[in-house]
């Protein structure tokens, strides 16, 4: 059911409310179960928008009514948000969002629902989008119009606490996902000091909308910053009321309050920013039931795909370390030693500085520092481009040069573990995909080894999934073979529950799509590796594997399957196959 027709539907006068109801209510549950067609993306978001913008308000129809439709046109546009996050994350334009945004925050009842619906739907652009989702909510912030969206004769009246209330869900995101909550209020900070500036400068009266603003800055700020990063903050205000407003006192614990009624999640996060830095502290810190023994699975796949046993890798870590007592010492040590990557091509005299450098990178990286401030090594990272570097000497015919640079990277995942964000876990992933073809055996068993490092110390997101899914379409075998056994470790590692919901729920159609195209490739090899990982899905997902076994596959295909179930896995399966 394409739905080509369900702008003109749902914006047509002499259309039912009744007609209109039922067919957002097919809608919906076409977003949740299937893909979409992509070519009529933009459509869809305009039919749910116009829905949003046109019937909140309530002298337009009966108020039940239009709160029926306003309820349902919220949600499947929520649903579609996560659909589009996985299927064509491309679609999320800078306008786009920015859009999206100001529907969701502004346009929708204030109950508790609609927030929690809205928070869900940002938090997957956010975590494929990140820098997008920030720069819209700067523009919301300091009321930057958009051409594209002023076009429409969109009032873009933003409501300014609403996006301080949003940017604080952000900082909760950041820490459920073991993420550094500094990163968002050192973004937003000179955001916060021009909205306090503009045009404050000589108020005589605080009016009680700017005084909420000022609490609610005041409150995220305060939750996270010490009194020396605060008080360089509140330095920077030129009102000295407003100044004074920002002052700390006994009487701000209304404060938490004030939010926690606007704000609907109820998480409470960790202030210890060690804690977040810890990389022990994962995701055993959320409400978490796994059905897999992880680290049996984990040492079954090193030994069994990847010919490694983990007690032996011991032997390839360094026994010396660097350590530094400042990171200006460390940023100098690491600029002086990228030199001889920022040449373009390798040559006779460069190779061997870059090995003995990489060496020197591996006893950085085995430090102090790394380690105990992971978020501003990971900074200094993307300031000196350390990963464009490296991968430089990955990609290298030399192959004592490339080793030691895929043990470099392996121990800078194993170090940062789960501090690695979205856009460095990117450029190692597509550094690592492109060597994983390689003709050279070690090279391609290197890169696998070193794509199943990255999986294991990565936060989970559909940005992640959907970069291992892209590994069953490759030409090359190798890839192939790899997204099985990534596959497998997503199921392994990811299938618990976060929040009520398990994160792999709304993914099953793209795993079930993985699965049908691994088992029935080409290559032996692969699909010995697939059969093996559809047991894992089993283990996760019985009743969608059952069916899935059934209706996709030949028999042949089912006796082979069948054949490969891991008896340690202890399923409830009883062959379907004839003999």
């Amino acid at each position: 059911m394409e739905f080509n027709e369900l702008y003109e539907s749902l914006a047509d006068p002499q259309v039912s409310v009744d007609s209109k109801l039922d067919l957002l209510t097919k809608f919906k549950g076409h977003v949740k179960k299937e893909l979409v067609n992509v070519k009529l993306i933009s459509k869809y978001f305009d039919a749910l928008l116009f829905v949003i913008q046109h019937y909140q308000d309530s002298n337009i129809i009966d108020p039940p009514n239009a709160l029926k439709l306003l309820t349902l046109a919220h949600s499947a546009l929520c649903y579609l948000i996560k659909r589009v996050a996985m299927q064509s994350p491309i679609f999320f334009s800078q306008p786009t969002v920015t859009k999206l945004l100001f529907y969701l925050v502004n346009l929708v009842p204030q109950e508790k629902r609609f927030w929690l619906s809205s928070i869900r739907a940002i938090e997957a652009i956010y975590l494929i989008s990140p820098s997008i989702l920030q720069n819209s909510l700067k523009n919301l912030c300091l009321n930057i119009k958009d051409n594209e969206n002023t076009e429409e004769g969109i009032s873009m009246e933003n409501d300014l606490n609403k996006t301080i209330l949003l940017i604080e869900e952000l900082v909760k995101i950041n820490t459920k996902n073991n993420r550094n909550p500094m990163e968002i209020l050192n973004f937003f900070n000179p955001i916060f000091i021009d909205v306090l500036n503009n045009g404050n400068k000589n108020i005589e009266n605080i009016d009680d909308n700017l005084k909420l603003t000022i609490e609610l800055i005041k409150f995220n700020l305060k939750k996270y910053y010490n009194d020396e990063l605060y008080q360089n903050f509140i330095n920077q205000i030129e009102n000295d009321m407003i100044k004074q407003h920002l002052i700390i006192t006994n009487s701000d614990d209304h404060i938490s309050t004030t939010t926690d009624n606007n704000n609907t999640n109820n998480n409470d996060t960790n202030n210890d920013n060690t804690q977040i830095n810890n990389k022990n502290n994962n995701e055993n810190n959320i409400n978490t039931q796994h059905i897999f023994n992880q680290q049996f699975e984990i040492d079954l796949i090193l030994k069994n795909d990847l010919k490694i046993i983990s007690n032996n890798t011991r032997q390839n870590k360094l026994t010396t370390f660097k350590n530094y007592n400042s990171f200006e010492q460390l940023s100098n040590d690491m600029i002086n030693l990228l030199q001889p990557f920022q040449e373009t091509k390798e040559t006779e005299q460069n190779w061997k500085l870059r090995q003995a450098n990489i060496l020197k990178f591996r006893e950085i990286v085995n430090g102090n520092l790394p380690k105990k401030t992971p978020i501003e090594f990971i900074s200094i990272c993307k300031e000196l481009q350390f990963i464009e570097c490296i991968s430089k000497a990955i990609l290298s015919l030399r192959t004592t040069l490339s080793l030691g640079a895929f043990h470099l990277i392996r121990e800078f995942c194993e170090n940062l573990n789960q501090n690695l964000d979205s856009q460095i876990i990117d450029q190692i992933f597509t550094t690592l995909k492109t060597s994983l073809s390689s003709t050279k055996k070690i090279t391609s068993q290197n890169s696998l080894h070193s794509l199943v490092i990255l999986l294991l110390n990565s936060n989970f997101s559909n940005k992640l999934f959907n970069i291992c899914f892209t590994l069953v379409n490759e030409k090359n075998v190798s890839p192939r073979i790899c997204s099985s056994i990534l596959l497998r470790l997503i199921l392994i590692r990811f299938n618990n529950s976060v929040d009520n919901e398990r994160r792999l729920d709304n993914l099953n159609l793209f795993i079930e799509e993985w699965l049908i195209k691994g088992i029935a490739d080409a290559q032996t090899s692969v699909r010995e590796s697939m059969r093996l990982t559809f047991w894992y899905y089993f283990k996760c997902y019985p009743s969608n594997a059952r069916k899935l076994l059934t209706d996709s596959f030949s028999s042949q295909l089912k006796k082979a399957i069948e054949l490969s179930i891991p008896p340690h896995l202890k399923l409830d399966y009883q062959p379907i196959s004839t003999s």
